[in-house]
């Protein structure tokens, strides 16, 4: 068994299986509060949508399927992609994203940390 937070994602429809080790950060969408006092002591509440993410997972990538190239195709194109990521416990986060800073492949092991972030929910 997977002993990483994620077993495997897969980024418009292309499948990535995820460093064994890895201990990405996972948001989901919501709303976040803020406290608004006022001048007699009461205060109300004003709710701000947040996109969710999921950050610094290592993917890895095969260089004989083109897999840098296809992400960084992926970045460019900006436009929101769909996800579906298998967490080792077998929670499932799905959703559409943007892929966010830069992709760099570590050549020696052969991953890649991304940043992905928008509209994510646990399944």
């Amino acid at each position: 068994m997977a002993t990483g937070a994620f077993e495997s994602i897969v980024i418009g429809g292309r499948r990535f299986a995820c460093k064994s080790d890895d201990s990405p950060k996972t948001k989901l969408k919501g709303k976040k509060n803020e406290t608004i006092m006022k001048g007699d002591g009461s205060f109300s509440v004003k709710q701000e949508w947040t996109a969710g993410y999921i950050k610094d997972i290592n993917v890895e990538l095969d260089s004989t399927r083109g897999d840098l190239k296809y992400l960084q195709d992926l970045q460019d194109k900006g436009d929101p992609v769909s996800i579906t990521a298998t967490k080792c416990d077998g929670t499932v986060l799905s959703g559409e994203v943007n892929i966010i800073d830069e992709i760099e492949k570590d050549e020696g092991e052969g991953f890649a940390g991304l940043t992905l972030e928008g509209d994510i929910e646990e399944l």
